[in-house]
C-alpha cells in the first residue's frame, strides 16, 4: 500500500518535490510490472490444467490482491501528478477511492500470505495434506471479508484523505489532520503487516528447521543420498523466499512509518531519503517478484511455456510453406478400407488379407514410437525429466 507522504502537520514540508516525483515515477514502474506478473500467474492458472493444485489456488488469489495494490498504486501516481489538474480538481472521492482501494488489497494480501504459510507448515510438517481444501472457505471468509470490514469502517468514518497542509502533492490513505490518525495507520495496514511479517516468518522458520532434521534422520540410504539432499536444498531455497520476499518489499515502508511518526525530525535528514525510492519499489513490487520466483524459476511451469511455444512455432512453419503430409491416423484408416478390396482379388489365399492388415499396423505403430522420439527430443530441454511436470 502506498502510505501518505505526511503521517503529521509538524512534517508539512519533508518530502521535496523532486523527491516526490522519483518516488512517483518508480511506484509506476514497479506497479506496471507488479500488474503484468499478477496478470500472468492468473492466465497461466487458468491455461495449464495440471498447475491447478490447492497451493497456486492460494498464490492466484494473492496474485489478484497484488494485481488491485498495482492498480490502486498507478492511481495513486494519477493523483500525485495531476492532483490540481483540470480533470482531478482535488477531488476527494477519487482520492477516498484509490486509498480504500489499497488499503483492501494490501489487508487481503497479507491475509492470503499468512494462509499461504499456514498451509505449508501443515502440510509438511504436521503431514495435513488435506487441509488447505478443507479450510478454504474459511480462508476465503477471512481474506475477503476482514479487508472489508477494515475499508468500509475507514470510509464511513471519513478518514480517508490526504495531508492538506503542504503545497506539493501528498499520497492519499489517512488524513494527518484527523482525530486518532496513528490508530488508523494502524488499523488501515500496519497492524496487519506486522501480524503477517512475524506469523510468516515464524512458519517458515519452522518449516525449513523440520526439513533440515527430517534431512539428517531420514537419509540413510547413501546411494541416493547426493539426489535427496540436492533435492531438499532446492526446496529450502524456494521456501526461504516466502517471508524474505515479503520482509525486503515492506520493511522500508515500515521503517519510514517509525521515522516519521516517533522521529519526525530525522526525516528530513540526507541519510534518510533514500528509503523513499525504496519504498516506491518495495510496496509495490511483491507481484512481480512471485511472477519470477514461482513461474519464471519453476522447473514444471517455465517447462510447459516452452513447450507450447515450440509447438506454436512448429505450426506455424507447417502452415507456412512446409510440404503436405498423410496423418498416421488417416493412413491408419485408409489400410482398413483397402483390405477388403484385397480379399477379393485373394479369395484362394484367405491368410493375404490378415497378413497385410497385421504389417500395415506394425508399421504404422513403428512410425508413430520413432515420430514421438523425435518429437520429443526436439521439444524437451537437455537434463529435464518427466517427474518435475508434476511441480
Amino acid at each position: 500500500m502506498v502510505e501518505a507522504v505526511n503521517t503529521s502537520g509538524s512534517t508539512a514540508n519533508v518530502i521535496s518535490a523532486s523527491d516526490g516525483l522519483t518516488y512517483a515515477f518508480l511506484t509506476l514502474v514497479v506497479s506496471l510490472l507488479s500488474l503484468f506478473g499478477g496478470i500472468g500467474i492468473v492466465v497461466l492458472y487458468l491455461v495449464y490444467k495440471k498447475l491447478r493444485t490447492h497451493a497456486r489456488t492460494l498464490l492466484v488469489y494473492l496474485s489478484l490482491m497484488d494485481t488491485a495494490i498495482a492498480i490502486g498504486n498507478i492511481l495513486g501516481v494519477i493523483w500525485v501528478l495531476h492532483k490540481d489538474g483540470p480533470v482531478l480538481r482535488r477531488n476527494m472521492t477519487y482520492c477516498q477511492f484509490q486509498s480504500a482501494l489499497t488499503i483492501f488489497s494490501s489487508i487481503g494480501a497479507f491475509c492470503w500470505t499468512m494462509v499461504m504459510s499456514i498451509c505449508l507448515f501443515m502440510s509438511i510438517v504436521c503431514i495435513n495434506l488435506t487441509f488447505t481444501a478443507k479450510y478454504m472457505k474459511v480462508f476465503h471468509l477471512v481474506c475477503w471479508g476482514l479487508p472489508s470490514i477494515v475499508t468500509i469502517a475507514a470510509w464511513s468514518s471519513d478518514v480517508l484523505g490526504y495531508d492538506h497542509n503542504i503545497t506539493q502533492a501528498s499520497w492519499c490513505w489517512i488524513d494527518p489532520l484527523v482525530p486518532h490518525a496513528m490508530v488508523w495507520q494502524l488499523f488501515t495496514g500496519k497492524v496487519w503487516e506486522f501480524s503477517c511479517s512475524a506469523l510468516t516468518t515464524g512458519l517458515s522458520f519452522a518449516v525449513f528447521v523440520y526439513i533440515r532434521r527430517k534431512a539428517n534422520t531420514s537419509l540413510a540410504s547413501k546411494s541416493n543420498r547426493k539426489s535427496k539432499k540436492a533435492a531438499i536444498e532446492s526446496a529450502n531455497r524456494k521456501l526461504m523466499f516466502v517471508p524474505l520476499v515479503f520482509i525486503l518489499c515492506r520493511i522500508w515502508g515500515t521503517l519510514r512509518f517509525f521515522i516519521g511518526n516517533f522521529a519526525p525530525g530525522y526525516e528530513n535528514k540526507p541519510e534518510v531519503s533514500w528509503i523513499v525510492p525504496m519504498q516506491g519499489i518495495g510496496d509495490s513490487a511483491q507481484g512481480f517478484v512471485n511472477f519470477v520466483v514461482y513461474c519464471c524459476m519453476t522447473d514444471g511451469v517455465r517447462r510447459r511455456i516452452f513447450r507450447s511455444c515450440t509447438c506454436c512455432k512448429q505450426r506455424g512453419g507447417e502452415s507456412s510453406g512446409s510440404p503436405p503430409t498423410i496423418s498416421l491416423a488417416t493412413s491408419h484408416k485408409i489400410t482398413h478400407l483397402q483390405a477388403p478390396t484385397y480379399n477379393q482379388h485373394a479369395k484362394s489365399e484367405k491368410i493375404a488379407p490378415y497378413v497385410f492388415m497385421r504389417s500395415a499396423v506394425d508399421i504404422t505403430a513403428h512410425t508413430t514410437v520413432m515420430e514421438t522420439a523425435i518429437h520429443d527430443a526436439q521439444v524437451m530441454p537437455l537434463g529435464t525429466h518427466v517427474v518435475d511436470d508434476h511441480q
